[in-house]
């Protein structure tokens, strides 16, 4: 099996009316880097949020998304 996980940044906006707006999803290799995307992104966005998330490149089966 050729497992890989990858670290997804996600930010999101504010709109006109105080809703979020979810931005472009950020991909990453490596936790670490994720985790300093994010804090210097929380100056400037409404919200961020970062998760790992495992796959089997083979199968093209996911493992459940777990919150970094």
């Amino acid at each position: 099996m050729a497992k890989e996980t990858i670290y997804v940044v996600q930010t999101w906006g504010a709109g006109k009316r105080g809703q979020l707006i979810a931005d472009s999803p950020m991909l990453m290799t490596v936790e670490d880097a994720a985790v300093r995307r994010a804090y210097r992104l929380e100056e400037e966005k409404a919200a961020v949020m970062v998760f790992a998330q495992t796959a089997d490149s083979e199968t093209g089966e996911y493992d459940e998304p777990r919150i970094i």
